[in-house]
């Protein structure tokens, strides 16, 4: 049997994916599918890799019948929430449409598989005065294309769990960052600028931006990666955790600290093009559920995050 079907194992969390279970030591198949490929694979790891469009459904029905995996770790998505202000229509089939294919192509071919649905803390909204932080028995209120796509996303899940029994678990993942990220993500971006300024030896440089007052909470990435191994192998079929990292940073802080890491003096310029319609000011998570009941923490701090964010745009 397969271990593990990880869609958009091509990705930014799929690669690191594919890294943790190669670092801790696993030994089944690891099949991933979709339309684009890791690059780099680890060498070690049991893997194959799938070319099929998961929104054609009758071609990852055929796949699913034949790989009838254990578990399936569904990170492909079209993430970015402010490209569903441009794409609306994509940001809503290239994340809802796409599940349903998956869990209906399950239901009929492999119903013991056990599904981590990846959701997104944007399903929340923005955070009341009142409030410290999200829970997950807060009320849900979406305010962007992309964050309605996946509460339906969520929703579809447990209508599957419900109606049909099938073994899903599913998180509301805040801002991940890391290594390997695209630029049009925000920390990503800034970084990438900063690191081509000490790549040239430059003091300075001026920094295009959107609203960079809004708090966030910001997570590595790895420490999301080990958060969706506890939830994926502990969680009770049904449940849904916030993956966060419980504090909040406004983007201006995020700014400085990689202004003190790389030494460079910014000046930070607003750009209306980067600016959304609609932007939740503050956004933070508690960890409390996953931490009490799976035992899962995180536990890389955001300047380390940053300083290998550097790093890794100061080699690329």
């Amino acid at each position: 049997m397969v271990e593990y079907l990880i869609t958009g194992c091509g990705g930014f969390v799929g690669s690191h994916y594919l890294e943790y279970l190669h670092n801790t030591g696993q030994t089944g198949e690891v099949v991933g599918i979709g339309t684009t490929a890791p690059l780099n694979a680890p060498k070690d790891l049991r893997f194959r890799f799938i070319d099929c469009n998961l929104l054609d459904a009758k071609t990852l029905g055929d796949s699913i019948k034949e790989i009838r995996p254990r578990f399936c770790v569904h990170l492909a998505s079209m993430s970015s929430v402010a490209a569903s202000w441009t794409y609306p229509d994509k940001s809503f089939h290239n994340n809802t449409s796409i599940f349903l294919n998956l869990v209906e192509a399950i239901r009929k071919y492999s119903p013991q598989t056990r599904i981590l649905s990846v959701g997104s803390s944007e399903q929340y909204g923005a955070l009341s005065l009142l409030a410290e932080y999200f829970t997950e028995s807060d009320r849900l209120a979406p305010k962007s294309p992309y964050a309605v796509a996946k509460y339906s996303q969520e929703l579809i899940g447990q209508i599957y769990v419900k109606n049909f029994e099938l073994d899903i678990v599913m998180t509301r993942s805040f801002n991940h960052i890391g290594p390997g990220q695209a630029e049009r993500f925000a920390v990503s971006g800034f970084s990438r600028l900063f690191a081509q300024a000490m790549n040239n030896g430059d003091d300075s440089l001026v920094l295009p931006t959107g609203n960079i007052q809004v708090i966030r909470d910001f997570i590595d990435v790895r420490d999301v990666v080990s958060a969706y191994e506890e939830i994926l192998r502990g969680a009770h079929t049904g449940t849904v955790y916030n993956v966060c990292s419980g504090v909040g940073v406004a983007l201006t802080s995020v700014i400085n600290k990689l202004s003190e890491i790389s030494g460079v003096i910014s000046k930070t310029e607003t750009e209306r093009l980067r600016l959304r319609p609609s932007d939740n000011n503050v956004v933070v998570g508690s960890h409390a559920a996953l931490t009490n009941e799976l035992g899962w923490e995180p536990i890389i701090p955001l300047d380390q995050s940053l300083r290998d964010i550097l790093k890794y745009w100061q080699a690329n």
